[in-house]
């Protein structure tokens, strides 16, 4: 299977990842970071990039996935380049994740997306 012109062969990792933190009854938080337009715009949609990814860690109770992805939470003076936080979008992605796994660990959400 190609994605964006690459072969995807790194889900087994993933995969080994989630099998090992679950025997051990751990969870695993995948954070996918946001990004700009500028770096989006050229790529398929979001649902299409991450679709193989969420059929994987959809198998896994124990992966909890903070999508920023498309998130609205963040300006274009919050990246240093296309999808490289600066500084000051670092010191604002800390809270958000900070208060997502807060919640997972409360609700057992198995995705958080901030839009």
């Amino acid at each position: 299977e190609m994605n964006n012109q690459r072969e995807v062969k790194q889900y087994y990792i993933l995969e080994d990842l989630l099998n090992t933190a679950l025997k051990n009854n751990q969870n695993v938080y995948i954070i996918l970071p946001p990004a700009t337009n500028y770096y989006k715009d050229p790529l398929p949609t979001s649902d299409i990039i991450f679709k193989d990814f969420y059929e994987v860690v959809s198998k896994y109770p124990n992966c909890k996935v903070i999508n920023l992805y498309d998130s609205n939470e963040f300006e274009l003076e919050d990246f240093s380049d296309g999808d490289h936080l600066s500084s000051e979008g670092k010191e604002k992605l800390i809270p958000i994740v900070k208060k997502y796994i807060e919640s997972s660990i409360e609700k057992d959400k198995e995705v958080c997306d901030v839009k």
